[in-house]
């Protein structure tokens, strides 16, 4: 799981007002908010706007199935993110154990999107 963490995780600092990604852009990461707050705006929705704070992922479909955004995330605050990246994730999924559970957990996850 080290080789995970050190290939496939980055944390990353965002300052005020910084944009993750936005509504058509490809998926390709998932995040992890570990330090401020941030703010998801779904482009389709008439609701307004969620807040993310610490501790809640954002995106995680990304690393399952082919994601495109239908939203935008930035920044409220200064804040910290731990991004995932999906094809660093399987590239470092070495041990057949741990790459036959991500199998079965992506074969899952796309059955309920």
């Amino acid at each position: 799981m080290q080789r995970v963490c050190d290939e496939a995780a980055l944390a990353r600092h965002v300052r005020e007002r910084d944009e993750l990604f936005s509504a058509g852009a490809e998926g390709v990461a998932a995040f992890v908010v570990s330090h401020g707050r941030l703010l998801y705006t779904h482009e389709l929705s008439t609701e307004a706007s969620s807040g993310v704070g610490v501790g809640a992922w954002v995106s995680e479909a990304a690393l399952w199935v082919e994601w495109t955004h239908t939203g935008r995330l930035e920044s409220v605050t200064e804040a910290r993110v731990v991004r995932i990246d999906a094809e660093k994730l399987f590239r470092a999924l070495h041990h057949p154990t741990f790459r036959a559970i991500a199998a079965e957990y992506a074969v899952q996850f796309h059955k309920r999107v």
